[in-house]
């Protein structure tokens, strides 16, 4: 347990209810804000609170520490490539499918160049990738590696159906609602009392949830989603908690662990820094929003 509290891992600030899993390690947590691109400069606590041992700092402070990270953490390949110049292992986390992002972005990208494109990019920097499901790993070709996500029950009330309301929680609709099957939902639940909750600038009505604890009321959660595009996930762990099933929590994925020692391991055995003509090309992949 001490070695663990002397670890800290440097984490860009995105997708708030993954990294707040996180917290359940017993690392210290170092959460990079202001970034590009993000609907919020700062940790959204409307999503989750912070961690516990995590701080916020800035790219700058993230780029010049003198700390000595366990890992490093980044949600895409502009995050990996803003801190280039540091030297420790570093993790690129899935959390969508290639068929669902490219949906939401309408691109036209080749999808096999794409995914071999990424999967030379994470060889070259020596990163590791791991994805959020079984669907999302198949679907980029890039690592048979699984985190999925964990929740501590003892923190959700249990089920009561007091409220006779659904509750469904989603993000920026109006880019995804192919993806989230939106007219079959708003066809199946006419007439029925379903609160939206999410950031959907634009839909009239709707709103975040004040913080986790509002988040947390006892409704009867709802999700849509096509199956080829997305899995649903966390609708489906939330859906899961509502009927009281068990779920493993991250800290007791002893592969979740294992995947930080690996990535350990195979930065110090790749251990080299990328030219500068290497990270301009390289730079080129970035545009692409993964």
């Amino acid at each position: 347990m001490q070695e663990r509290a002397g670890r800290r891992l440097l984490v860009f600030n995105c997708h708030e209810a993954w990294v707040y899993q996180l917290g359940v390690l017993g690392y210290h947590l170092d959460i990079v804000i202001g970034l590009k691109g993000r609907y919020k400069p700062t940790w959204d606590e409307q999503m989750r609170p912070l961690p516990p041992r995590s701080r916020l700092i800035s790219l700058s402070e993230a780029v010049s520490s003198p700390l000595q990270y366990y890992c490093i953490i980044g949600h895409n390949i502009t995050d990996l490539m803003d801190v280039k110049n540091r030297d420790e292992p570093r993790l690129m986390v899935i959390h969508s499918t290639f068929e669902g992002r490219a949906a939401e972005e309408h691109g036209q990208v080749d999808a096999d160049a794409m995914k071999q494109m990424l999967g030379r990019y994470l060889d070259t920097v020596g990163a590791h990738a791991v994805a959020t499901s079984q669907l999302k790993s198949r679907s980029w070709g890039v690592t048979d590696d699984v985190v999925p996500f964990g929740v501590d029950v003892n923190d959700y009330p249990q089920y009561s159906g007091e409220k006779a309301c659904g509750l469904r929680i989603c993000n920026f609709v109006e880019s995804r609602r192919r993806i989230l099957l939106w007219n079959f939902y708003e066809d199946a639940f006419s007439g029925v009392d379903v609160r939206l909750v999410g950031h959907n600038p634009g839909m009239a009505g709707v709103e975040a949830a004040a913080n986790w604890s509002d988040l947390k009321q006892r409704r009867c959660p709802i999700h849509s989603w096509r199956l080829e595009k997305s899995d649903g996930y966390s609708g489906l762990i939330f859906c899961k908690i509502g009927l009281n099933k068990k779920l493993k929590d991250f800290e007791r994925s002893s592969h979740a662990k294992a995947i930080l020692r690996n990535c350990r391991e195979n930065r110090q055995q790749k251990n080299r820094r990328i030219s500068e003509q290497g990270w301009t090309a390289l730079a080129a992949i970035s545009g692409v929003g993964l």
